[in-house]
Formats: structure tokens, C-alpha cells, sequence
């Protein structure tokens, strides 16, 4: 098992949860470097440590 490294942001407002998603405070922006959005998307893959 790999450890890779997780940058989160705050979401929502001053540590209350979002709307419909009763308890998330936090969003995942970049694994291993690289934003979901890019993994998700196909333009990146994780880097292989």
C-alpha cells in the first residue's frame, strides 16, 4: 500500500457542512500533485512513486 499525499480545501462555510451533504467540510483538490479534475479527466495519471 502506497501513501500519497492529499491536499484538501475548507467547503462550505466556516466549518459547517455544504447544503445537501450533511457533514463534508472538506473537498479533495490534488492527489500525489496532480488535480482530480486531471485524473479524472484522463490528461494526467498519477505519478508512480
Amino acid at each position: 500500500m502506497g501513501r500519497d499525499e492529499v491536499l484538501i480545501s475548507g467547503f462550505g462555510r466556516k466549518g459547517h457542512a455544504v447544503g445537501d451533504i450533511p457533514g463534508v467540510r472538506y473537498k479533495v483538490v490534488k492527489v500525489s500533485g496532480v488535480s482530480l479534475m486531471a485524473l479524472y479527466k484522463g490528461k494526467k495519471e498519477k505519478p508512480r512513486s
